[in-house]
């Protein structure tokens, strides 16, 4: 099937920068959404190229084209915050002009720090939630 929609390219794009195969569709249609609201040309811009590319070997790809073609800087930040946001379920807004450090998008969801990616990497339990119950770490293993 085509990737044509914005929704398929950032999924797909975010499948080869990340690694996981299996990440959550509804998940990365609510991050497009916060990243299309901060990054608003850019963004799109980023989608319309990675469209673009064969597909053959998509993290060769995007190293080659996207992150050393004539958007190489503004598309490097981006596809590193698409990184952050499904690692850590936040990225930095734009950078403001005046060379201050951007603020942070935080989570706008539980769900979106619950499922961050950092803690799938680690095999830890997210930190503040719990499945167990209470006292479970003073249990032997």
């Amino acid at each position: 099937m085509p990737i044509t929609t914005p929704q398929q390219r950032f999924l797909a794009l975010s499948k080869a920068v990340t690694g996981h195969d299996d990440l959550d569709p509804a998940l990365s249609a609510s991050y497009l959404q916060r990243m299309q609201a901060v990054y608003t040309t850019e963004f799109d811009a980023l989608l319309v190229a990675f469209g673009d590319l064969p597909g053959v070997d998509p993290v060769c790809e995007i190293k080659r084209e996207l992150m050393q073609g004539p958007h190489a800087v503004s598309f490097t930040h981006l596809i590193k915050e698409i990184v952050n946001v499904w690692y850590t379920s936040q990225f930095e807004k734009k950078p403001p002009a005046t060379g201050q450090p951007a603020p942070v998008d935080p989570p706008t969801d539980v769900e979106h720090y619950r499922k961050a990616l950092m803690y799938v990497n680690i095999k830890a339990p997210v930190r503040g939630f719990s499945d167990k119950p209470y006292g479970y770490w003073s249990m032997k293993l």
